[in-house]
């Protein structure tokens, strides 16, 4: 009877536990998609006259244009300013679907679109939605962030597109940058600024002085459907300029809409006195490397450095040694091959005239001369404009700096940092 007693006792204790079973409200941590891919699927589908887009590139921050027109949730078309093979309307692959919990757009692997995104090498194939307001829908790459906007198109806007000037405008574009001097004008109702045209990164640099300090606005550019669009408008003499279109072109200027021109000339506006001491250095100067030599604009190696067997850089040091007999400084001036310099290395006086010009004089050779033939056409091609008697622009411009002839501005040569 005793243990019939505990057994019940037992039984009534178990029961009064809470169940192990029993359901608890988990507070959830992840956040709803921005938009469900139902919406999104209906958005995307429902305009027949496609979308344009803008991708930008977070890297460089360069920007690229086109149309997409999505025929279902898996096929579309498409057209790009990225590169000439996508001018015209090319047919891909796409798939609309679910990125984790995100509504998004995939560019399948070996679609038209995929082998666009890699090519460009700074472009996603996976895009997940951000944002969705009106008739703009904004994207993000899920590997290298690049961000995807999507605008609605018109029937008018289509039309434009369907005659897309793109090659055109960027033909037109590439034809400016063969004027043959180095600098460039950016002119408006008599008011000129320096301009620098990157066709890499894609942008207009306008450089001016602002006091003694200089000063660079960049303004990020990309080819739609009828001209060269600014990102964000480009402001120059109290105005702004959305864009611009490319009327006609000479030798040495082109007249664009709204009464800019861009002009060709042999001498920049504003010439920063800084690039000179970053060339020259201080007691001893880095040394200077080009591969290229000397260049023109349709024609670079005018030197011919690279028919020199084993050529690999010209070299040069602004500041280089004291000559104790003659009491001169010089720099150095050589040919190097893989591991050695070409003998008869130039030794020559490097003077910074009071306008910030950079001149070489012939001083003397580090030993006798080179007998090889190819030294000695390039030598004489050499010494005429490295030993001209004006001198040189020094221009800093990304790694390195150009040095162009002051004479004239019609040849120059890049170099980089090679040795300290």
């Amino acid at each position: 009877m005793k243990n019939l007693i505990l057994i019940l006792i037992i039984f009534l204790c178990v029961g009064c536990k809470k169940s192990p079973f029993e359901n608890f409200e988990i507070e959830k941590v992840w956040p709803d998609p921005t938009v469900s891919l139902k919406d999104f699927k209906s958005t995307i589908l429902g305009n027949k006259n496609g979308w344009e887009f803008l991708i930008h590139n977070k890297g460089n921050n360069s920007m690229h244009y086109g149309y997409l027109n999505f025929k279902s949730e898996n096929s579309s078309e498409f057209l790009s300013d990225f590169g000439p093979k996508y001018y015209n309307l090319t047919p891909s692959e796409i798939n609309i679907q679910l990125v984790e919990i995100n509504a998004g757009i995939v560019f399948p692997t070996r679609s038209k679109l995929s082998l666009f995104a890699l090519e460009s090498n700074v472009l996603d194939s996976i895009y997940i939605v951000k944002s969705l307001q009106n008739d703009t829908i904004t994207l993000e790459g899920q590997t290298k962030r690049s961000t995807l906007t999507l605008i609605k198109v018109n029937e008018s806007k289509l039309e434009k597109i369907r005659n897309n000037r793109i090659e055109v405008n960027k033909n037109a574009l590439a034809k400016i940058l063969k004027m043959p001097k180095f600098f460039f004008q950016l002119e408006h109702e008599g008011k000129k600024v320096d301009l620098d045209i990157d066709t890499v990164e894609k942008t207009f640099n306008l450089r001016y002085t602002v006091g003694d300090k200089l000063n660079i606005d960049v303004f990020n550019y990309y080819f739609d459907a009828d001209g060269i669009k600014f990102h964000k408008n480009l402001i120059f003499n109290n105005k702004s300029f959305e864009k611009i279109i490319i009327n006609s072109i000479s030798e040495s200027e082109a007249l664009l809409t709204n009464g800019l021109k861009i002009i060709n000339y042999k001498s920049p506006i504003f010439y920063d006195p800084m690039a000179i001491k970053v060339i020259e250095g201080t007691n001893i100067s880095f040394g200077w490397g080009s591969t290229d030599g000397f260049s023109t604009r349709d024609k670079t190696d005018i030197t011919k450095f690279k028919k020199i067997k084993n050529f690999s850089r010209f070299i040069l040091f602004p500041r280089f040694d004291t000559d104790t007999i003659a009491k001169k400084d010089h720099g150095f001036m050589g040919i190097l091959l893989r591991g050695d310099y070409v003998p008869g290395s130039d030794l020559p006086e490097v003077h910074i005239k009071s306008n910030n010009i950079i001149k070489f004089i012939p001083f003397k050779l580090a030993q006798n001369p080179s007998e090889e033939l190819n030294v000695i056409e390039t030598k004489k091609l050499l010494y005429p404009i490295i030993y001209n008697k004006i001198g040189f622009y020094v221009i800093q411009m990304r790694n390195g700096f150009f040095l162009v002839d002051a004479r004239d501005a019609l040849t120059w040569i890049y170099f980089q940092q090679a040795m300290s």
